[in-house]
């Protein structure tokens, strides 16, 4: 699981605040949770569109293809 550093530290390798950490093992980043070392990545979710389609502006003027299907 992929987990955020707070904290400046060296691991595998040198992690800096901001970088994102690759943790395998539940029990270790429980551990570095605890040191505050780490913490879980917060990603926002993007909201659904509800919309289908953009809305329709009724001032412009409908297309051709659809006059003439009127017509």
């Amino acid at each position: 699981m992929k987990y955020t550093v707070t904290r400046q530290h060296l691991g595998d390798q040198q992690y800096f605040e901001g970088d994102e950490r690759q943790v395998d093992l539940k029990q270790d980043a429980e551990r570095l949770i605890a040191m505050g070392l780490i913490e879980e990545n917060k990603q926002a979710t993007a909201p659904a569109n509800k919309q289908a389609a953009a809305p329709k502006n009724k001032t412009e003027p409908e297309t051709a293809t659809a006059n003439k299907a009127a017509k």
